[in-house]
């Protein structure tokens, strides 16, 4: 049966299969899927780069009247030393290219396209939501916390959603969808691109955890393009009720913090969180019970998104500084292994040149994440520990390139020999699929 009725417009559902909104979708997935692990991505990516115009032109087929079918997806648990496993939903490239181009009509600046969107924008544009959305995210959130601090706050209730992803309801999603968006078969895309049907759920693992795992009422597949914005427009009254008066609650998805003048204040605010989010059948941690939640004083101090904020002092977290260190000693070890293993007749991969690279862009993220820290001496003070892990590694580098011939040292250092080119037709991903042919 066809999606469309008489007369529907579908203005919204075209813009999603136009050519160059496929196209700008995949330039969005692209890097992701470069440095995924995973062998069927891999293989979906060869195909999709060895054509892309050809590719997107058979996607945009794909997206005809009756819809778009998503290919199945494979359910993933990860796992959580003490904890349950969260359970992640990995798309075919096809799927989540798709996602994107919805995505990317929902978020779009254009007026002609807002228009149709009704109340979405708004929606979209609350101010204190600041997770999954442009030009917003945690630098915005420690930049509003400050101007709540600077204009009078001084106490403080912070928490999160509990098994947020898995437990979102789709009702006041859809509801909100069918009022506001006129587009038919736009809203049916939506609705359909959160549906989950897993390819590997008879797997001993996923048949154990099969409850974690998105239903046809509750949840949304974590991972996907489209979690994030259900998550907003599903707490976005959540969102204006508790930004009124004195109080200001900024939310970064599952995560919130509650600001007020005062600690009864504060206390009213949280009050009336918990019977919102129970409206929507969702729980936040209780302070005292778990340390995913706290209360107190702003001048004693809260972490939140990795921040430590004390009075105006911001800072980094010591759980982050320690992640960021142990992330580089991590890269370290594997770049060794790896270098000890470069006498073999290969090409280059990731050896010294290449890690220090890395190395690199790792510490040079973290400070652009954290550039609201106003304790500048902690970053001073990471520098001297990771300067240490990266001069043990250089020592250690030098000490075992002594003895070695020239062409064993110019792949130690990463630099690649013409003879370890594979041969024709070797390129690591073993047969690649017919992801080009008709469906």
């Amino acid at each position: 049966m066809s999606l469309t009725r008489p007369n529907d417009p579908i203005e919204l559902f075209c813009e999603v299969r136009k050519r160059s909104s496929l196209k700008r979708a995949w330039d969005h997935v692209r890097p992701r899927a470069l440095q995924s692990r995973d062998p069927d991505t891999k293989r979906e990516r060869a195909a999709i780069e060895a054509d892309t115009l050809l590719y997107i032109g058979r996607l945009q087929k794909d997206i005809g009247p009756e819809g778009f079918r998503f290919d199945a997806q494979k359910g993933v648990l990860k796992r959580r030393a003490g904890k349950t496993p969260r359970p992640i939903v990995v798309s075919p490239l096809r799927n989540r290219i798709v996602q994107r181009a919805i995505l990317d009509v929902c978020q779009s600046n254009s007026r002609r396209i807002c228009r149709l969107l009704g109340e979405l924008p708004k929606r979209l544009a609350t101010r204190t939501s600041v997770g999954g959305l442009p030009e917003r995210g945690v630098s915005y959130a420690v930049r509003l916390i400050k101007e709540a601090i600077d204009g009078g706050a001084t106490h403080y209730v912070r928490s999160d959603l509990k098994n947020f992803f898995a437990n979102l309801p789709k009702q006041p999603l859809h509801a909100f969808l069918d009022a506001e968006v006129s587009d038919r078969s736009f809203v049916a895309l939506f609705k359909k691109a959160l549906e989950v049907e897993l390819s590997n759920r008879e797997d001993e693992d996923v048949r154990q955890w099969w409850s974690l795992f998105p239903t046809t009422e509750v949840g949304v597949p974590q991972g996907s393009a489209l979690s994030a914005i259900s998550a907003n427009i599903v707490l976005s009254d959540f969102d204006e009720q508790l930004n009124s008066g004195t109080v200001t609650t900024i939310r970064y998805l599952d995560d919130f913090v509650i600001l007020g003048p005062s600690e009864a204040t504060v206390a009213s605010a949280w009050t009336r969180a918990e019977t919102i989010l129970a409206g929507l059948g969702l729980e936040a941690h209780q302070p005292g019970q778990s340390n995913k939640a706290a209360k107190g004083t702003v001048a004693q101090g809260f972490e939140f998104l990795s921040f430590r904020v004390q009075g105006r002092t911001i800072a980094p977290s010591r759980k982050a500084k320690d992640e960021l260190s142990n992330d580089v000693a991590l890269t370290i070890r594997d770049a060794k292994k790896s270098i000890l293993a470069s006498a073999e007749p290969r090409r280059a991969q990731h050896r010294f040149i290449q890690t220090m690279e890395l190395v690199d862009r790792k510490i040079r993220g973290w400070g652009d994440a954290f550039q609201e820290t106003t304790q500048r001496v902690e970053f001073t003070q990471l520098d001297d520990r990771l300067g240490k892990q990266i001069d043990a590694f250089i020592g250690w580098f030098l000490s075992v390139q002594k003895g070695r011939s020239s062409s064993e040292q110019r792949r130690m250092w990463g630099v690649a020999l013409l003879r370890d080119a594979p041969p024709p037709g070797d390129d690591g991903l073993g047969s690649i699929p017919s992801a080009l042919s008709s469906r």
